[in-house]
């Protein structure tokens, strides 16, 4: 039974990896076109824009769905019909705040001239609600198959579409029809491809019930929007359109493969834990497991950011979004430490205790307001984000103590990574300000922090590992098994 459970993960996993590839290369692509063809103000105020309905889309769907992969009951169809009630529901009301308050949205960041922008990207969060959510239920079991389908196939549509669209629009209204038509492509491919017949039922009891596991979910979510538009609106409103602009490019760099890694996780693992919840060894031990995976990846990350820092940015997206190295090393290091709250999120997730996510976004909310004050008293952009990489490590914390009574408690992988992310830091700033790094050519410098972050997932994993025999054994096995069959 062990067998095929992880035969299941593993052609999954494998199947997730490749559509979430296509998928985000494709977004990337799309991005870096519109980007190179519009000025960095527009791009700046197109990102604001495309921003809102990203996190507008994950109020609408994500928590639901999540809901649907970690439940284990037979009688899912029910279940299934009241999530499509309750997201329809959240949809509409969410489309209508929009269109009211849109206009507030845009005064508050300086944007008021595109208030009509703010106002009509509530109908993102529309078109995904009325999506069929039954690929989420395919997930109980590894199937992944519609969820990838519903993944790449509107993003590849999406690239191909943007080369007329900016034909006719060249601004930043370009990523505003894009969001709308990759929504309403999502929501139609989800219904093609559906297991399940799309249904709306109503049962006050099991409404209950999703509605504790949920609730903190869209709380969270509220959060984590205020928390990256808060972000956007302290540079808008400080530091000028222009600036903003070059933050936007360098946010998505950052942001997308914390993004990736999270959705991957979440995906492959919140199934997972939830059939081994009742199995506290097994449980430990998986859960050091995706630990030490994760936490080498986040190192990795850091050590690209740190080492490329400003070459990065404008080797991709050309001079003109030029941005201060040590921005960028911070925005390494920021979401170094997102990416180190994916396993506790992804145990929280599958035990239930939904609350503790929340929590630890009020910590980053906390920390934007002290950004804020910091941007007031300084004037420094840099200075803005020392106290985001703080308040996301403690957001961090807080979640491997709140995964502690479930799964236990890792300090020496706690400890180690901080101390490489703290080291990379100080090395990046110290390597961008060397004569060495400003004559090389921008490629050279991404190649050698590329290399050098490989290197780096590589050997802190195999680190990590050795301080635990067992589950070090557990991985030997295992691929030793896979290059046999």
């Amino acid at each position: 039974m062990e067998g095929i459970h992880f035969k299941r993960l593993k052609n999954g996993t494998l199947l997730l990896l490749g559509g979430e590839g296509v998928f985000q290369i494709c977004g990337f692509l799309r991005n870096l076109v519109v980007a190179r063809a519009i000025d960095p103000s527009d791009f700046g105020i197109a990102a604001a824009i495309a921003m809102a309905a990203s996190f507008v889309e994950i109020l609408a769907g994500l928590d639901v769905g999540r809901f649907l992969t970690r439940k284990q009951d037979k009688n899912m169809e029910e279940w299934l019909g009241i999530a499509h009630g309750v997201a329809v529901m959240r949809g509409v009301i969410t489309a209508i705040l929009l269109g009211l308050f849109g206009g507030l949205i845009a005064d508050f960041m300086k944007m008021g001239a595109y208030s009509w922008a703010f106002q009509a990207i509530g109908i993102v969060p529309l078109l995904r609600a009325l999506s069929n959510y039954s690929l989420w239920v395919e997930q109980r079991n590894f199937n992944y198959k519609s969820f990838v389908a519903c993944q790449t196939i509107p993003q590849v549509i999406t690239l191909l579409a943007a080369f007329p669209v900016l034909y006719f629009v060249e601004d930043y209204r370009t990523l505003l029809l894009l969001s709308v038509l990759n929504a309403g492509l999502y929501c139609l491919t989800s219904h093609l491809v559906a297991g399940e017949k799309y249904r709306i039922l109503v049962n006050a009891d099991k409404f209950r019930e999703l509605s504790s596991y949920i609730i903190p979910l869209w709380m969270d979510a509220a959060l984590m929007f205020a928390v990256l538009q808060g972000e956007r609106v302290i540079v808008v409103r400080e530091f000028g359109a222009a600036l903003a602009g070059v933050y936007s490019v360098a946010f998505m760099l950052s942001w997308t493969p914390a993004a990736v890694l999270s959705r991957l996780g979440q995906s492959i693992g919140v199934p997972h834990f939830s059939r081994i919840l009742d199995k506290p060894s097994m449980l430990a031990r998986d859960y050091w497991l995706i630990s030490s995976i994760t936490f080498s990846l986040a190192i990795g990350f850091v050590a690209v950011f740190a080492l490329s820092s400003s070459s990065m940015i404008t080797f991709v997206f050309g001079d003109a979004y030029e941005a201060p190295a040590l921005l960028i090393i911070l925005l390494g290091a920021h979401y170094g430490f997102r990416i180190g709250r994916i396993p506790p999120t992804i145990v929280i997730l599958a035990h239930g205790r939904t609350r503790s996510i929340a929590q630890a976004n009020l910590i980053r909310v906390v920390g934007v307001g002290v950004s804020w004050v910091t941007a007031l008293s300084t004037g420094s952009l840099t200075s803005v984000f020392f106290a985001a990489v703080l308040s996301e490590f403690l957001a961090m914390l807080i979640l491997m103590v709140a995964v502690r009574p479930i799964a236990g408690f890792f300090s020496g992988i706690l400890t180690f990574t901080c101390s490489v992310i703290l080291g990379l830091c100080f090395l990046g700033q110290y390597w961008s300000q060397s004569p060495v790094f400003q004559a090389n050519a921008d490629w050279v410098n991404l190649g050698v922090a590329i290399l050098v972050g490989l290197v780096l997932i590589l050997v802190n994993f195999l680190i990590l590992m050795r301080m635990q025999p067992e589950v070090w054994g557990l991985v030997k096995r295992k691929l030793l098994e896979n290059s046999t069959d």
